[in-house]
């Protein structure tokens, strides 16, 4: 279900759309509407802006009616796609609303990817582009100060949307857009995702998102590279027999890139990491409510990646691999054992 402006587009996935048929009444129907008005004086004020640029004075009021019922929060999100073609220093700007408690606009967390500004949002109001302030005023050359942030913001709620970003990046490819690939891409498919997409039955769009996965990554996954993002889908086949398909499935893709437990279970996968725990490994019984042990399970059901590597501890990970099963690690599940022991911490 979505509504739009000539600017604004609100889309609201599956959940949300439940959400709100769990408040339907007889005779009532679920009414998205956008209207669009310049900002008031109240609105474009330095302490409401928080000194920074309210991009052309505009509002963006999205309301969400049922009956007369006026619903202003959301438990599920809707998806907020903001065109800025037009736009420059696009890398600046976040969607904001407008807290009516504080008289300010508040930024949200926002992605941008072909032109298009993204953020989940919960409640209901009014809305805008805000931007950071860059530029001249009276002669005088105003630039932001720049600091390197190294860290990754690997929250659940910029993994979210950083599944979404990947799931939306194939919405309407066809086949035929498929092959037209660029010559980047297509050497990612030719390494890549060809191999793991071997006898699955998917849609064009599931698999151009694949490829832009591997290829592009996201914010939290751009320090493993293409060829590690391709091993991150590897094990996430490997435990649940398919590949991501859908956001949710996505969000646990990147979860296990994260080093971050899974939302999904696979029950086969945690049987088969137990049967190697004990059997192969550590020659006992693993116990789930030691951290360790947990841990080494975990990651070899899952291939949970580590956030900082460890490379001595992988390459005595793959000597006592070699040791256990006299030979090095070949697919997924052996790189998964491979990461268990270097990182679990778990013990004979």
């Amino acid at each position: 279900m979505s509504d739009s402006s000539d600017k604004l587009t609100v889309i609201l996935d599956k959940d949300a759309v439940q959400e709100l048929a769990d408040k339907l009444t007889l005779n009532n129907e679920i009414q998205i509407n956008i209207d669009h008005r310049r900002a008031t004086d109240e609105e474009k004020t330095s302490k409401a802006r928080q000194d920074r640029f309210l991009i052309g004075y505009d509002v963006y009021i999205v309301n969400i009616k049922i009956g007369d019922y006026q619903v202003t929060t959301l438990k599920n999100p809707m998806r907020f796609l903001f065109d800025v073609t037009k736009l420059t220093n696009q890398e600046e700007l976040s969607i904001a609303g407008f807290d009516l408690v504080r008289e300010q606009w508040v930024n949200s967390y926002s992605t941008l990817s072909d032109n298009i500004l993204k953020s989940n949002i919960y409640s209901l109001g009014n809305f805008a582009i805000t931007k950071g302030q860059i530029g001249e005023v009276k002669g005088i050359k105003i630039t932001k100060k720049e600091t390197k942030d190294t860290s990754i913001d690997n929250s659940i709620e910029k993994i979210n949307l950083e599944a979404q970003d990947v799931f939306d990046s194939g919405l309407g490819v066809s086949s035929d857009q498929e092959k037209q690939i660029n010559p980047e891409k297509l050497k990612v498919v030719e390494t890549y995702t060809n191999s793991l997409v071997e006898n699955l039955e998917l849609e064009a769009s599931s698999i151009y998102s694949i490829t832009n996965f591997i290829n592009d990554g996201t914010p939290s996954t751009l320090r493993l590279g293409a060829g590690e993002r391709a091993g991150v889908l590897d094990s996430y086949k490997s435990a649940f027999g398919k590949l991501p398909t859908e956001v949710s499935e996505w969000e646990d893709c990147i979860k296990i890139a994260n080093g971050r437990w899974p939302s999904a279970r696979s029950a086969k996968a945690e049987a088969r990491a137990k049967e190697e725990f004990q059997n192969y490994i550590y020659k006992r019984e693993a116990d789930m409510s030691a951290p360790h042990d947990n841990a080494a399970v975990t990651i070899m059901a899952y291939g949970l990646r580590p956030a900082n590597r460890n490379l001595d501890s992988e390459k005595a990970a793959i000597k006592i691999f070699r040791a256990i099963y006299s030979a090095s690690p070949q697919n997924a599940l052996d790189w998964d054992i491979v990461r268990a022991i270097a990182y679990s911490g778990a013990t004979r």
